[in-house]
């Protein structure tokens, strides 16, 4: 028997190994960067420089009150 013979085996174990691990990091990414993508979206929808309604400019005013009280 030659060393050949016997490490093949687990040198085919380690690559399937690593394959699965590397395909399983590739979906992990690709999930990463959509979330990314939509944190930046929502970043850039919620920082727009549209006027607030007034519905929306009564209730930042009622939230900015509460922090000052809080402090």
């Amino acid at each position: 028997m030659s060393k050949w013979d016997y490490e093949l085996p687990e040198l085919r174990a380690k690559v399937a190994t690593l394959t699965a691990q590397n395909e399983a990091l590739k979906h992990d990414l690709k999930e990463l960067t959509s979330s990314y993508y939509g944190v930046i979206n929502r970043l850039r929808d919620a920082t727009s420089i549209e006027p607030l309604t007034p519905y929306e400019e009564e209730r930042w005013e009622e939230h900015r009150k509460r922090i000052m009280e809080e402090k």
